[in-house]
């Protein structure tokens, strides 16, 4: 008897959340994040395509019509993607905002930010040097999305009860991948590289490893000469054993480091996309192995 109840609140949700609506995340792994709560019977797409970078990513004229026509569109925030806000959707949720900002990481030529200056909902506004690269970090994520949950519950009022479910579940599922991380680099713990580019920082310190540095802060500015040798003598003084890239983003400079100094370079991949690089989990757990096979 409970069967057919149930089974009709599904469709109703389904129906009411995406009846003529267009739901976008610019990348791979927020569109994850953002499915889990919506279900797996509303579609999120992507806007950004597999091995593309949201740090240097042209959009097409089909991409700024999908933007402005899209119901709602999720993105990251500032040193990221806030360039799609020139697009505008009928209705964005910018995720960092939805970060408790002592859980955030700044990079270092930005003040740390001081909470009690900062309004909610308005972090970027007032501090640019946030590392947006949140997602690194299972448990980060976690606490985001309970308040993007709430967020999507206010959007959505009559569809709580589901968004909350779906919540606990990804929670879950969150809490469990942490723990098999955690288990699976402890032999590394301690160990320290240096990043091609600033993007694994909530991941390096959720896991206890260190960053020596990034060999290039902005995406497509090559480092000075005198950068790459303060960064291999860097290398050479705090006992560095891997230098971590990503496919999205250049790495000559990191090569160029890599055969001066003769330690490996390791292409992660933070935003994934790809055949066994699809959910969230399959994400983290697809670098964890890389990592843990460069360090151990």
């Amino acid at each position: 008897m409970n069967v057919l109840p149930s089974f009709l609140y599904i469709l109703i949700f389904c129906y009411s959340i995406t009846a003529q609506s267009t739901y976008i995340a610019t990348i791979h792994p927020l569109q994850q994040i953002v499915s889990e709560l919506l279900g797996q019977h509303t579609v999120v797409h992507d806007l950004l395509p597999p091995g593309a970078s949201p740090h240097t990513y042209e959009p097409t004229p089909g991409d700024i019509d999908h933007i402005e026509s899209a119901s709602l569109l999720f993105l990251v925030g500032p040193n990221l993607d806030d360039w799609v806000k020139k697009f505008p959707a009928r209705s964005t949720i910018e995720v960092i905002d939805l970060a408790p900002l002592d859980s955030l990481i700044f990079f270092e030529n930005f003040p740390a930010a001081d909470p009690a200056l900062v309004k909610p909902g308005q972090v970027h506004a007032h501090h640019r040097g946030i590392d947006p690269h949140f997602w690194t970090d299972p448990l980060l994520v976690n606490v985001l999305a309970a308040n993007l949950a709430d967020s999507l519950s206010k959007l959505f009022p009559s569809q709580q009860q589901v968004i909350a479910e779906n919540y606990r579940r990804f929670s879950a599922q969150l809490l469990a991948l942490d723990v098999k991380i955690r288990g699976s680099l402890k032999s590394v713990q301690g160990k320290t590289v240096i990043q091609a580019h600033p993007f694994f920082n909530y991941y390096l310190r959720r896991y206890g490893l260190k960053s020596a540095g990034v060999v290039e802060i902005n995406p497509g500015v090559d480092p000075t000469a005198r950068q790459i040798k303060k960064m291999i003598d860097q290398i050479k003084r705090e006992n560095v054993v891997a230098i971590f890239t990503q496919p999205q983003l250049p790495d000559r400079a990191a090569r160029l480091i890599a055969e001066i100094t003769g330690i490996p370079i390791v292409e992660l991949d933070p935003l994934g996309g790809k055949p066994r690089r699809q959910t969230y989990a399959e994400i983290l757990l697809y670098n964890t192995q890389l990592v843990i096979g460069a360090l151990q």
